[in-house]
């Protein structure tokens, strides 16, 4: 059995990695309390409330709905569309899974889009958001 350590960083975020594979692998649902009693994790709230603050959620991890994120790097992407050069450009592809956090707090999902769509978007809520608007 492998061990675990609950109070680093790196050991919690590990212990979230060995719960989603659990989960990926089991028939059956298996409760966070219930892992964390198989591997010897004794005051499993400690790691719950590490987890709320660094904003996963086992519940969506053991529910599947969990949208999958490296929460040890967040990623950050600067956007700019390409001005298109005439008719014969190509369109951007097609974005898949796209979250969006706003400096005040509203975040977005977008299940699909393109990179244009993403910057309009943008564009529109910062410039409402700074009139007031939003």
């Amino acid at each position: 059995m492998q061990a675990f350590d609950s109070t680093t960083h790196s050991g919690r975020l590990r212990i979230i990695e060995a719960y989603r594979t659990a989960v990926a692998g089991s028939a059956v649902p298996i409760t966070f309390k219930s892992f964390c009693d198989d591997i010897g994790i004794s005051d499993y709230r400690k790691v719950l409330w590490w987890c709320q603050g660094h904003k996963i959620s086992v519940m969506s991890i053991r529910t599947g709905s969990e949208l999958r994120e490296d929460p040890a790097s967040p990623s950050i992407v600067r956007l700019r569309a390409a001005s298109a050069s005439g008719p014969e450009s190509e369109p951007s592809p097609t974005l898949s899974d796209v979250g969006i956090t706003f400096p005040n707090g509203v975040k977005l999902t977008l299940g699909e889009c393109s990179l244009e769509n993403v910057v309009c978007l943008v564009t529109a809520y910062s410039s409402r958001s700074a009139a007031g608007g939003l």
